[in-house]
């Protein structure tokens, strides 16, 4: 795929309220869809706003005899369907977590290659095994600096931020003019795993993560990881953040970004209609732009995949569970109200701040599939990389240094055990 034609794609504006007919039926008729389901999420956003009611509503308007679809949101995703996972008592569809091997996604879930969606949407291939899909993004991303634009006005500061240095210098900027330059969200832990993101774009191919099979201390000065959260400890260390780093506080910083209390976060396109249901102006007063990696003056983005969909291998109801799977994807405007490019190709995404951040024609890097391997070693040396607690734990200790020492023999260790 052309990843930088892909997302021109996916950046025209347009509405989602007509949906492109789909090539292929799925592998089921309508009276075949019935009973009840229970889905898994993490976005809790879109079920207090009642957009999952109202796709509810219009999924039984489709299949007559599905009686109920309980969805229940998770504020801590990651750490509350992990108990659930292990105990196999995990609903009917899930988000897929990160650390799950690949080679173990048979045992988990049910192959989604009956959607009929085959050739439709981005990352198609990203959670597959031997020809069976097992998963499908919920949708696309791209990662870079969400700003409010009047409070960046106010500090005198242009954008695009090109380099490292001019970030730094705007962050200085930004504190003496009484605004938290970046908001991080360190209490709630998974924002955390943008560090880890960024070290892939500042490595200038997601496949560094990979490559980390062959290198014994990745958080070594100069790696890509080190240079990574060096970046985050600069900001932490100068006081660039908020100042309560324990507490998740991660649905009041909405509302900061918001207003402007708050200037700029490292997150997805996904998070900006999030800003917005504290700012009725948030198409004019939000802006989008790419994360300076270093002072080349380069703009870089990230093109990825948000969590997956998987139906339970353990459910009662699969045929009903993939019907609501497809039906999200294809049928909906999900992507509009949950602020992501659309999974389907043919949908085209509403949000100005995508044609912002592309109009600074930046290098486009597409997330890759880690390896099971790279997963076994990440999981043995007790690092949730891509979930971003580990980082968290390394900006609070005392001892930097010696944390980062630990975390390098522990990857070492965990390489000797798997690789060898």
């Amino acid at each position: 795929m052309n990843t930088t034609h892909a997302v021109l794609a996916g950046l025209m504006l347009g509405s989602l309220s007509v949906f492109p007919a789909l090539a292929a039926e799925p592998g089921w008729q309508i009276s075949d869809v019935s009973g009840s389901i229970t889905f898994y999420t993490a976005r809790t956003d879109l079920i207090e706003q009642g957009h999952y009611d109202r796709w509810e509503k219009a999924f039984k308007e489709k299949y007559p005899a599905v009686t109920d679809v309980e969805v229940i949101g998770l504020t801590d995703y990651p750490g509350q369907i992990q108990p659930r996972m292990q105990s196999k008592d995990f609903g009917d569809v899930v988000l897929i977590l990160d650390s799950i091997p690949r080679d173990q996604y048979g045992y988990f879930f049910e192959p989604l290659n009956d959607l009929g969606l085959k050739g439709e949407i981005y990352f198609e291939d990203f959670w597959s095994l031997n020809g069976k899909d097992y998963g499908y993004t919920q949708g696309v991303s791209t990662e870079g600096l969400v700003y409010h634009k009047p409070t960046l006005k106010k500090a005198g500061i242009s954008v695009p931020l090109k380099t490292l240095d001019q970030w730094y210098d705007a962050a200085a900027k930004l504190k003496q003019s009484g605004s938290v330059p970046l908001a991080i969200n360190m209490g709630a832990g998974w924002t955390m795993q943008q560090w880890d993101k960024l070290a892939g774009l500042i490595a200038g191919d997601y496949g560094h993560f990979n490559d980390m099979l062959k290198i014994q201390a990745p958080y070594a000065k100069g790696e890509p990881n080190r240079k990574a959260i060096d970046v985050v400890k600069t900001f932490f260390d100068n006081g660039w953040t908020e100042p309560d780093y324990v507490s998740n506080n991660w649905e009041e910083s909405k509302g900061k970004v918001a207003s402007g209390e708050y200037a700029m976060w490292f997150l997805g396109n996904w998070s900006i209609p999030q800003i917005g249901g504290y700012n009725d102006n948030w198409r004019e007063e939000i802006g989008f732009m790419p994360i300076p990696v270093d002072n080349s003056g380069q703009p870089v983005v990230l093109f990825g995949h948000d969590w997956a969909y998987g139906v339970s291998a353990f459910s009662n109801n699969k045929t009903t569970a993939k019907a609501w799977v497809r039906f999200l994807l294809a049928e909906i405007d999900f992507a509009d109200a949950g602020g992501f490019i659309p999974t389907l190709k043919k949908q085209h995404s509403s949000m100005p701040q995508l044609a912002e951040i592309m109009s600074y024609h930046p290098t486009v890097i597409e997330v890759k599939a880690v390896s099971s391997q790279f997963t076994e070693v990440a999981n043995r040396a007790r690092l949730d990389i891509f979930t971003g607690t580990y980082i968290r734990d390394l900006l609070a200790a005392k001892d930097f240094e010696g944390e980062i020492n630990q975390i390098n023999r522990r990857w070492a260790t965990a390489l000797r055990r798997v690789m060898h």
